[in-house]
């Protein structure tokens, strides 16, 4: 009974071994994975207004593929008389202590910076595909925004 035993242990030791070092060689020789993560957003940048499509995961990371200054999500102010296209980026709160941030904070991060108006919404990325892109569902040929300054 007692060799039994241990021949499945070694079994299931040696198999188990087996899969480890197979998974270990299929990560170390696959190709990387080139596509890329994050969310689709439209960006603006915050010194020469450059908007473009990009695939963002931290926007703090992302930077202008033109000047190399920081970007912001692109949105828009819906009031009749302003409808401008500004980078929207969260400051700190002012006068409250480090993440304290409360819903007056909140509105005045959201409001338009032209007009001061509440009604403003993120630029959507499907307003710059054209038809033919919409159908088959690709995604669209802009460039990522690189995560250096350039001549910084």
């Amino acid at each position: 009974m007692f060799q039994f035993l241990f021949r499945a242990t070694c079994l299931l030791v040696a198999f188990g071994g087996m899969a480890f070092v197979g998974y270990g060689l299929r990560v170390a020789i696959a190709p990387p994975n080139e596509e890329a993560t994050g969310a689709e957003l439209k960006v603006m940048c915050q010194e020469c207004g450059r908007v473009e499509v990009a695939r963002v995961k931290q926007i703090r990371a992302c930077f202008c593929s033109e000047c190399g200054n920081p970007v912001g999500e692109a949105w828009r102010c819906l009031a009749p008389d302003c409808r401008k296209v500004f980078p929207f980026v969260m400051r700190r709160p002012r006068n409250r202590a480090a993440g304290k941030a409360g819903l007056r904070d909140w509105f005045e991060a959201h409001a338009c910076p032209y007009c001061r108006s509440l009604r403003t919404e993120p630029v959507p990325v499907e307003e710059e595909r054209s038809p033919k892109t919409k159908a088959k569902g690709a995604s669209p040929s802009a460039k990522p925004v690189p995560a250096k300054r350039k001549g910084r």
